[in-house]
């Protein structure tokens, strides 16, 4: 991200100048830090009502100077005033196509670290934020307020239209206040409860291993609210990633959790927390025992070929690895169309990697037409040297130019 303002020692003379003259509102050392969030529109960065007000000492300029930059590396500051990050943000959030995206969310963490009523003020007046990043602005705002000053942090939930954002900042807002008050947080978990019905999906803080936060969520009763925090909070300990909190060196102890957890769950509540949303990539380095069969489960039974394309996109090539044919009439069984085409020929070129001889027995098992064709394409290209006849047999197949 490209910085606002680089501050050299000639800039960094006129910036002390300026402030010397009032156009940065000075610090309050005293200003009561415990004051209610101010209901009126918040004063622009730069303005001040009486210019006596402004600093008369040069320490004094300095010292607000210095809280008002972040450094980027040693050879770059910027200076984050309100203006200026509302401006930065604004700008991203106007180039992202997608409406915002993750410089966005950093920018915006480091205006919730900086000052985060502040930036409440400006949170509530937007009305073009995408619903999914006003959410996760609303996550990050809150996870820095609520450390700052837990009673400003609740006090404004009541002030948020937009039912999802508040829902998630009510949970985000009571994760930090588990990790020091786990009674409190439970009984305005059980208390606001109602307000967490709006929440489609929900992000966690970065808190580790996971104990406060699962017995906080056992603090509900049974219902699709609770299956589907556990499984955002399962999903959390078993993957790395942003989002999910700590860093590499916490990942076994996270996942040795969340396995743990899955282990205590009979059938029935893994199979909702399955149906509330728990996924977890083939590719991931630790599995939970069940799930894919839970899921393949649940991809039969809404005969939905959306859920059956979600089911082989992150199962299928292992399944193919280790058993082509049973795979390969799966997709046949549960897709459609094109779908179902494009995903038979990729399964197939995977099992033919992986072995060569069993790839040809399922190959010998299609209908004849344009799949067995394609398929015959997708072998000859990956047929071992010592496969002469097969790769003869599967190019005699191999469609025409301008075929299919």
């Amino acid at each position: 991200m490209k910085p606002a303002l680089f501050l050299s020692a000639p800039p960094l003379a006129f910036f002390a100048a300026a402030m010397l003259a009032g156009l940065v509102p000075p610090h309050d050392p005293t200003a009561n830090a415990d004051r209610p969030i101010p209901s009126g529109p918040r004063k622009r960065a730069g303005v001040i009502e009486n210019s006596k007000s402004a600093p008369t000492n040069i320490e004094s300029t300095l010292s607000e100077m210095k809280r008002r930059v972040v450094r980027f590396s040693p050879s770059k500051i910027e200076v984050l005033d309100a203006e200026g990050m509302e401006s930065r943000l604004l700008k991203d959030l106007r180039e992202s196509p997608s409406g915002g995206g993750l410089e966005a969310l950093n920018y915006s963490r480091r205006w919730a670290m900086e000052n985060p009523a502040d930036m409440f003020e400006w949170f509530i007046r937007q009305e073009l934020v995408s619903s999914d990043l006003r959410k996760s602005l609303a996550a990050g705002l809150f996870f820095e307020w609520a450390k700052q000053d837990m009673a400003a942090a609740l006090a404004a939930l009541t002030r948020m239209n937009h039912a999802e954002s508040r829902a998630q900042a009510l949970i985000t807002t009571l994760e930090v206040l588990c990790q020091t008050d786990p009674a409190k947080a439970r009984d305005l978990l059980l208390q606001n409860s109602d307000l967490l019905g709006a929440l489609k999906s929900v992000e966690f803080g970065p808190f580790e291993p996971g104990k406060a936060r699962t017995e906080l969520i056992l603090a509900l009763p049974p219902g699709r609210l609770r299956s589907m925090l556990m499984a955002e909070n399962i999903k959390c300990l078993m993957t790395e990633g942003i989002g999910c909190g700590g860093d590499d060196s916490s990942y076994y102890a996270k996942a040795a959790f969340g396995t743990e957890l899955w282990k205590q769950l009979p059938t029935d509540e893994r199979r909702e927390l399955v149906d509330a949303g728990l996924r977890l990539s083939d590719f991931d380095e630790i599995q939970l025992d069940g799930l894919e069969d839970l899921i393949k489960q649940r991809a039969e039974a809404s005969n939905d070929p959306r859920e059956a394309e979600r089911f082989i996109d992150r199962y299928g090539v292992a399944w193919a690895e280790r058993d082509a044919a049973a795979a390969l009439s799966w997709v046949m069984a549960h897709l459609k169309g094109q779908e179902r085409m494009e995903w038979s020929l990729i399964l197939i070129g995977y099992a033919a990697e992986k072995d060569f001889d069993a790839a040809m027995c399922v190959w010998r098992t299609l209908p004849e037409g344009t799949l067995r064709e394609e398929a015959a394409k997708r072998l000859a290209a990956v047929a071992p040297a010592d496969h002469e006849a097969e790769k003869a047999l599967l190019q005699d197949l191999v469609p025409k130019p301008g075929k299919w």
